[in-house]
């Protein structure tokens, strides 16, 4: 995104390690804000310590792990940090420092809390927090689950029920499906439509979250994912291309 969140979560992949000589680079040769570093063949370099190979990727994955632990900004309407009500935001390079501090850069777009917080799991506290050692990230995350638990779940006694809603209406606090979108395609789930491919993905990281914390209602949460995905599974009857084991409802 430019969405400033995923943006800076992409940015490691984006960062090459290079060799360790540098030449000093035209004033006209920059690349993201930065003055672009090369090697002595021209080949580009890390901005961040361009002469020790793989230093920028630790520094920018610590950059946008604390930015998610303690930088990002609270809505301005809903009093919720931005990433719990809406999938993206512009930073302070595409909008003012004070209306990113407000918490008013938020995007009009759907958001897709299952798949983010699914991804939080894996990278904040199965991957980064034995690397950097901050239990931190374990609170952090903990807060986007129980949220989505309490806010973005489906009754238990539906035919889908217990799962996560896979998406929501931007800065909604409940999520139930994006409906804004259902006059273009469908291209949000529409009212109470779910994912079976968000349901694996959610309920697999309650269970590695379980599985750190020791929390049994994220077992329990992962448990019930797992069960309506099993109870839904159906014979495939023609082309894999037209037909899947597991409905997209």
């Amino acid at each position: 995104m430019t969405r400033y969140l995923l943006a800076a979560l992409l940015l490691p992949l984006l960062l090459g390690s290079g060799r360790a000589q540098t030449t000093a680079a035209q004033s006209s040769d920059s690349l993201g804000g930065h003055r672009a570093q090369k090697d002595r063949s021209g080949n580009l370099l890390a901005w961040y310590q361009p002469g020790t190979p793989g230093a920028a990727y630790a520094h920018v994955s610590r950059l946008a792990a604390e930015f998610i632990k303690s930088g990002t900004p609270v809505d301005h309407n809903t009093g919720l940090k931005m990433y719990l009500v809406t999938c993206c935001f512009d930073g302070p390079h595409k909008r003012s420092p004070q209306d990113f501090a407000a918490g008013k850069t938020g995007e009009n777009w759907m958001h897709n809390p299952a798949c983010v917080y699914a991804g939080m799991v894996q990278s904040l506290v199965l991957d980064y927090m034995p690397y950097s050692g901050d239990t931190a990230y374990v609170g952090v995350v903990r807060e986007m689950l129980d949220y989505q638990l309490a806010n973005g779940t489906t009754p238990a006694e539906w035919p889908w029920g217990g799962v996560p809603y896979a998406s929501a209406d931007p800065f909604e606090k409940t999520y139930q499906g994006a409906t804004k979108w259902e006059n273009e395609g469908m291209r949000g789930d529409g009212l109470h439509g779910v994912e079976p491919d968000k349901i694996g993905e959610m309920g697999y990281a309650y269970l590695k979250f379980y599985q750190v914390t020791g929390g049994d209602k994220y077992l329990k949460a992962a448990l019930a994912c797992a069960d309506a995905l099993a109870k839904h599974v159906r014979p495939v009857t023609g082309g894999l291309e037209y037909f899947s084991e597991v409905n997209i409802r």
